[in-house]
């Protein structure tokens, strides 16, 4: 059985400046060069915290200096650590929160805050009961939203684990909130709410997308395996680096 770790975290203490400027000399060459690439403060800030929080993850999981390592992508843009093939992770950052997965099997992970998704993305890629859905009338404004950034976070869990990315013509990425679908085809996928674990089982409790607050994410994993999630404060990953 495949076991994962997986970690969230707020990227606040990145917004203090000392702590940006020793943090980016910290992590990989890869990492840095994705940073200092990106042109608004605040993408800089998430994308680095992002990276710090897979340096914690692949130490914590596999005692692997991060910043030691070299990357390379398959044909799908999907990274992984040369030399180790039996390492996989995936990594996500939004305006204010970053999210890694670990393990030893391939995984994804998607983080989202909570905003509108525009019509032309709903109708064009999600399936014909996501759209009923966010179309109700028996939903408020942000639940319509909540359910959205749901679907989306699964679609790009999945993805993510694939390496596919996403595709308009791609049936089965439209089946992600069917969760009997996506077990028939080997990957167990669900949603993170705020502090509290979500899955739609009995084991976490029932699926309940009312209740996210600021951010919705999403995990993907084979079918049958063990993940622990963990969330976590920004100040506890820069505490981690000295």
């Amino acid at each position: 059985m495949a076991v994962f770790d997986a970690y969230i975290m707020d990227t606040d203490v990145f917004s203090d400046a000392a702590v940006f400027d020793t943090c980016v000399n910290m992590v990989s060459e890869h990492r840095r060069s994705k940073v200092n690439r990106l042109a608004r403060i605040e993408d800089k800030r998430t994308s680095l915290a992002a990276g710090m929080l897979l340096a914690y993850a692949l130490d914590k999981r596999f005692g692997i200096e991060e910043s030691e390592v070299s990357y390379t992508c398959d044909k799908g843009g999907k990274p992984h650590i040369l030399g180790k093939e039996n390492v996989h992770f995936s990594i996500s950052h939004t305006a204010g929160f970053a999210a890694v997965i670990a393990g030893d099997a391939p995984c994804g992970i998607d983080i989202e805050c909570v905003r509108r998704f525009p019509a032309s993305v709903v109708n064009r890629l999600f399936s014909q009961p996501d759209i009923e859905m966010c179309n109700s009338d028996d939903l408020s404004d942000r639940e319509r939203d909540l359910y959205a950034v749901s679907v989306w976070t699964k679609r790009e869990a999945y993805v993510k684990l694939t390496g596919t990315g996403i595709l308009m013509n791609d049936d089965t990425q439209k089946h992600v909130m069917e969760g009997d679908y996506m077990k028939s085809i080997g990957y167990d996928i669900w949603n993170l709410y705020g502090d509290r674990k979500m899955r739609d089982n009995d084991e976490c409790g029932e699926f309940d997308f009312k209740r996210a607050d600021k951010s919705v994410a999403a995990v993907c994993v084979p079918v049958n395996s063990a993940c622990n999630v963990c969330y976590l404060s920004s100040k506890d990953i820069f505490c981690f680096t000295k």
